[in-house]
Order: structure tokens, then sequence, then C-alpha cells
């Protein structure tokens, strides 16, 4: 995790000779696995070996499975709730009866299972001080588990290794996190998940083509996430993906042969995981047009970034009003966790789209599209200021870390650039807001480099 130091290190150190370098100089990111180079150590990964770690049981497990479900990974569903309660209730039953865990389950489900539980546990640490080992070690059975699969790749083999990237992700092993998400891309192209078409004999039911729809969707949005956070080309091509959206049905009321027609359909929680999908189509168009390898004339970049505003107001435009009008805090927990999470995602959306043109405040015609900038990053820091100070869970969230270092870089290239640009915003309270928002990154991620790095 502390790579980004290393690096710096072996820079200021290359003039040494070699008899000046120290022992201590002998480990580094260089000693470790390459999948894993500059990634923090799982916690007591190898104390206990050939201890196996325990699936949470009885009350703990319900509480950790409604964390997940309603908080961890708000806008993102690839997984089916009452699916999950299946498996691991299985996996209670073989234990009870003292049977292996993976029988009539398989490794992979097995593993979506530790994997879940590890996401949920961290999420509970973080916002009660537990230790890392639980969350750790859940994880590293997770991994053992779909290092024994075998055969052909099936939908669960896309579903483990899709949380584990998220666990890897909350807790800052980007390295890792980047590799187990290459496999995932592979996996699901292999079962040809970004396409409609249903093969010849594939006669799965409703609930297991909805989880092929979510888990695909899942991992385009990633693609075009991790694109933007790592600066790497997007794998997934909207011209090869033909693959419609989940049904706005919860999952409760699914069924095998399709839902509950009868049922109140308002404020699914299913509605903004399809909006985020919408809205990471758009950014990751944003990336391929506005920021190619090749330069743009400034009236080509111009028209295009108009364009994509116009796309991004028409996407705003068509969302319910629980994730667009409604007051957060007048929502149940996993609705209030989708609204912000949409809110700064729209946001993102808006600075990545038009950040450019603050070092072009020569311009006349950059004037709109600095103040577009300069008012998304404001709603970013007011919204993390609010979460930070009401204790709501900031500290917990890789994506909100990278958005507010996206808000206060913005805030803190329009100081440099005063008085060229004009902000259309009250910089004084912009400036002091940035100040207690950077002062929130920096307790939020305090344990968590590389995203320290974000406020250093």
């Amino acid at each position: 995790g502390l790579s980004f130091l290393e690096r710096a290190r072996d820079r200021l150190s290359s003039r040494r000779t070699p008899s000046e370098h120290t022992q201590e100089d002998d480990w580094n990111h260089r000693q470790q696995p390459l999948l894993t180079a500059g990634d923090k150590p799982l916690a007591l990964a190898d104390a206990q070996p050939g201890v196996k770690m325990a699936l949470p049981d009885g009350d703990d497990a319900l509480e950790l499975l409604d964390l997940y479900f309603d908080v961890c990974v708000a806008t993102y569903k690839p997984l089916h709730r009452p699916t999950m309660d299946a498996w691991h209730k299985q996996a209670l039953q073989n234990a009870k009866a003292e049977r292996p865990l993976v029988q009539n389950l398989g490794y992979a489900k097995l593993s979506t299972l530790f994997a879940v539980f590890a996401v949920a546990t961290h999420h509970r640490r973080k916002a009660e001080t537990f230790s890392a080992h639980e969350s750790d070690a859940l994880f590293q059975e997770s991994l053992e588990l779909t290092k024994k699969e075998t055969g052909l790749p099936r939908l669960e083999s896309a579903q483990s290794r899709l949380i584990q990237v998220f666990y890897l992700l909350m807790t800052c092993r980007m390295n890792q996190a980047w590799f187990t998400f290459g496999l995932v891309l592979q996996i699901t192209s292999s079962l040809g998940l970004h396409r409609r078409v249903r093969r010849p004999g594939d006669e799965r039911d409703y609930v297991y083509r909805q989880c092929q729809k979510r888990t695909f969707w899942t991992t385009y949005i990633l693609d075009k996430y991790l694109g933007v956070v790592m600066g790497r080309p997007q794998h997934f091509h909207d011209d090869d993906i033909d693959q419609d959206f989940p049904d706005c049905v919860n999952d409760e009321e699914m069924t095998a042969t399709g839902y509950d027609t009868t049922a109140d359909h308002d404020d699914c929680l299913i509605e903004a995981f399809v909006q985020n999908a919408k809205l990471a189509r758009l950014v990751g168009t944003t990336s391929r047009k506005l920021y190619p390898t090749r330069s743009l004339p400034a009236n080509e970049r111009l028209e295009i970034t108009q364009q994509l505003q116009h796309k991004i107001d028409e996407w705003y435009s068509g969302l319910p009003p629980f994730l667009s009008t409604v007051k957060p805090s007048s929502l149940i927990r996993s609705l209030q966790r989708q609204s912000v999470a949409i809110k700064m995602a729209h946001c993102h959306a808006v600075m990545h789209l038009h950040r450019p043109y603050l070092l072009r405040s020569s311009r006349t015609d950059a004037e709109t599209n600095i103040k577009h900038c300069v008012a998304a990053a404001l709603t970013v820091l007011r919204t993390v200021d609010h979460m930070a100070t009401s204790g709501r869970m900031f500290h917990a969230f890789w994506w909100t870390h990278y958005v507010t270092f996206c808000a206060l870089s913005i805030t803190y290239v329009c100081r440099i650039q005063s008085p060229r640009i004009e902000c259309a915003v009250d910089v004084e309270q912009l400036y002091k807001l940035a100040e207690r928002c950077q002062t929130h990154l920096a307790h939020a991620t305090a344990s968590n480099s590389p995203s320290r790095r974000y406020s250093i």
C-alpha cells in the first residue's frame, strides 16, 4: 500500500552507489507476487494454516446480509437476495451435518458467500472499529475456494470474483483488484453475458436470467469507472453490446417464472442500479471522445461537450423522485444510500466532462463549462461534508473518496487560476468547504494507502 512512496524513494536514491543501500532496501513491492505487488498484505492470512473460517450464522449473518444489500454496494446489484439466503442455508445445513460446506453448492457459490460476508464485515468494522482480521480471513477463504473451482466457467464464477473485486477496492488493494477484474471480464465475455441472444438449450428460469443481466451490467459499470480512476483503456465497447438492462423488480417479487405483476413497484431497489449503468455509458463515451490519444480541435471538443451535457441532462430528468428531488434523509436506509450514490455519480460525470476547460480559461466559450464543473464540485463537497458530520460511513466508500478528490482538485485549480476564471459561486464558501472536506478525506483514508494520496 505504500508503493507510491517506494517509487518516489527509488527516484530520489538513484544516485546512491550499491554500497550505500541499507538492508531495509531489500524488501519492497518487488518482492511481492506480480498480481498483488504494492498492495497491503491480508491481515494474518497465514497465522493459522489449515484452520477454516466459519460462515456467520444466526442474527449476525442476517445483520451482515442486510448491510451488504442495503448499504455496501447500493448501486451495484449482481446478486439476488433470496438466492443468497438459500445458498447460506445450504452451507449451514452442511456444517450442522458435518458435511463439506461445498456439498450441493460448489466452490463458486460458497466463495461468493464468503466474499459477501467479507465485504459486509469490512463495512461494519469501519463503522464500529472491528478488527480487520475477520474480514480479511473471510476474504482469504473466498480466494481459496475460487482457486479450487474446476470445469467451464459459470455465472457464479463471475459473481464470486466480482464481489472479491469490491472487497479489494474497499480495502485499497488496487493492483489485485485490477487483475481479478480482468478475469471477471474474460468470464463474462466467454459466457456471452454482453448479448441478449439466448443460446439453444439455455432454458434458465427468470431469476437466473435477471442475474445474468445484473452481473454483466455491474461489470460494465466497473469497467468504465476503473478506467477513469486508473487512467486505463475501457474493455467493453458499446458496439459489441446488445444486452438489455435488468427488469426493475425487487428481489422478493421475483420467482422462477417471472415477477409478481400485482405488487407495487414504486421505489424499486434496482432502479438506481439501472440508472447507474446508463450514466456509466455516458462516462465511458466522455472518456473515449474527450480524452483521446490525439488532440482535438477546440470547436470539435466544444461541440462534443455540449452534446454529452445534453445527454446527461436528459438522463437526470428521467430519474425517479427518490433519486433526484426527494431529500435523502426522508428515505429508508437502502434508498438513502442509493440517492447519495447517484448524486455523487451525476456530479462526477459532469466534472469528468467539463474539467479540461479549467485550463482553457482564456477562451470565453469555456465559461459555461467551468460553471458546470465548479457547481458539480460544490455539490460533492456539500454532500461529503454532510455525510462526514452526520456520522454516515463516508470512510467506507472507495468511489466516494475518488469523487471527493476530483472535487477538491477542481476547487484548488480554480483558486490557482483565479481571478482569470469566473466560478459563479461564493468562492470563500467554496474554499472553506474544501478545507473541511480535505480534513474528512484525510481521516477517512488515514489507514488506506494508496487512497491516502488523495489528501496528500
